[in-house]
């Protein structure tokens, strides 16, 4: 499971990680859609390598806490489904994220602002310091994936499972 340095799931989650610092301080399209790609791309691979690394009672807490697969399962995941008594609780963020890989495409894009000059925009009064400030054109638009019928901003969901899997690395060491 190695690609040049990434040789274990903890050097893809810090890939990750990069990508989303990335991403968050992007300001222009189409670079933040290229950001956003590579970490789908790597959480969704996240749950694989982090499920074949460890003993059992990891795979089954990997399982447990990032179930991604809503109907069938592939073989790879039958030995683990046999230790739940009850179907396993499907993780719907880790779901979107495998969706969007496999090029489900669910999401809306909305133009947030689109401008195709600089705009000036008069700010404050003269007691406050400078009262015109230059504002830059600025293209970009808001992903949004419906998660149980909420309208979730991508980048949003793509926060929250780095969290997830950040939290599930340092508690499963």
């Amino acid at each position: 499971m190695s690609f040049l340095t990434l040789t274990e799931s903890r050097d893809l989650l810090d890939k990750c990680k990069f990508e989303l610092s990335l991403l968050t301080a992007c300001k222009s399209n189409p670079e933040c859609e290229y950001h956003a790609f590579n970490l789908v791309v790597g959480l969704n691979h996240l749950f694989e390598w982090a499920f074949k690394e460890g003993d059992f009672e990891r795979k089954v807490s990997c399982f447990a806490r990032f179930n991604p697969f809503q109907d069938e399962v592939s073989r790879d995941f039958k030995e683990v489904l046999s230790e739940f008594k009850e179907p396993c609780k499907v993780n719907p963020y880790q779901m979107t994220i495998r969706q969007l890989c496999n090029g489900a495409k669910h999401f809306k894009k909305k133009a947030n602002y689109q401008s195709k000059r600089n705009v000036t925009a008069v700010m404050g009064s003269l007691h406050m310091g400078s009262e015109v400030a230059a504002m830059g054109a600025f293209s970009h638009y808001s992903y949004l994936v419906d998660i149980d019928g909420t309208d979730v901003e991508i980048l949003e969901l793509l926060k929250v499972q780095v969290e997830a899997w950040s939290d599930f690395f340092e508690s499963n060491v």
